[in-house]
Protein backbone atom coordinates (compact mmCIF):
# COMPACT_ATOMS: atom_id res chain seq x y z
CA UNK A 1 0.00 0.00 0.00
CA UNK A 2 3.30 2.29 0.90
CA UNK A 3 4.25 2.31 -2.77
CA UNK A 4 0.42 2.82 -4.21
CA UNK A 5 0.54 5.79 -1.63
CA UNK A 6 3.92 7.47 -2.96
CA UNK A 7 2.77 6.89 -6.77
CA UNK A 8 -0.07 9.34 -6.21
CA UNK A 9 0.21 12.14 -4.28
CA UNK A 10 -2.38 13.73 -2.42
CA UNK A 11 -2.15 16.46 -4.78
CA UNK A 12 -2.62 14.36 -7.66
CA UNK A 13 -2.88 15.50 -11.50
CA UNK A 14 -3.22 13.97 -15.01
CA UNK A 15 0.32 13.99 -15.89
CA UNK A 16 1.34 12.17 -12.26
CA UNK A 17 -1.76 9.33 -13.07
CA UNK A 18 -0.60 8.81 -16.69
CA UNK A 19 2.74 8.20 -15.74
CA UNK A 20 1.68 5.92 -12.61
CA UNK A 21 -0.48 4.12 -14.79
CA UNK A 22 0.64 4.02 -18.84
CA UNK A 23 3.66 4.89 -18.77
CA UNK A 24 5.65 8.06 -19.52
CA UNK A 25 5.44 8.62 -23.42
CA UNK A 26 1.64 8.88 -22.98
CA UNK A 27 2.15 11.05 -19.84
CA UNK A 28 4.49 13.15 -21.67
CA UNK A 29 2.20 13.70 -24.80
CA UNK A 30 -0.65 14.51 -21.87
CA UNK A 31 1.76 17.21 -20.43
CA UNK A 32 2.27 18.55 -23.63
CA UNK A 33 -1.25 18.80 -24.40
CA UNK A 34 -1.99 20.26 -21.31
CA UNK A 35 0.84 23.01 -21.91
CA UNK A 36 -1.08 23.73 -25.34
CA UNK A 37 -4.65 23.63 -23.77
CA UNK A 38 -3.55 26.59 -21.25
CA UNK A 39 -1.49 28.74 -23.59
CA UNK A 40 -4.57 28.71 -26.10
CA UNK A 41 -6.83 29.62 -23.16
CA UNK A 42 -4.80 31.94 -22.43
CA UNK A 43 -4.30 33.53 -25.95
CA UNK A 44 -8.14 33.54 -26.00
CA UNK A 45 -8.25 35.48 -23.04
CA UNK A 46 -5.45 38.16 -23.79
CA UNK A 47 -7.41 38.51 -27.32
CA UNK A 48 -10.39 39.34 -25.50
CA UNK A 49 -9.43 41.84 -23.11
CA UNK A 50 -7.67 43.85 -25.81
CA UNK A 51 -10.72 43.94 -27.78
CA UNK A 52 -12.41 45.37 -24.35
CA UNK A 53 -9.27 47.79 -23.35
CA UNK A 54 -9.36 49.10 -27.39
CA UNK A 55 -13.10 50.22 -27.05
CA UNK A 56 -12.61 51.75 -23.65
CA UNK A 57 -10.11 53.81 -24.91
CA UNK A 58 -11.32 54.03 -28.58
CA UNK A 59 -8.84 52.93 -29.98
CA UNK A 60 -9.04 51.28 -33.73
CA UNK A 61 -9.43 47.53 -33.99
CA UNK A 62 -6.40 45.53 -34.49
Amino acid sequence: MRNWQRQFPPQGSSYTYAYSTIGEIFAWIIAWDLILEFALGASVVARGWSGYIAGVFDLPPV
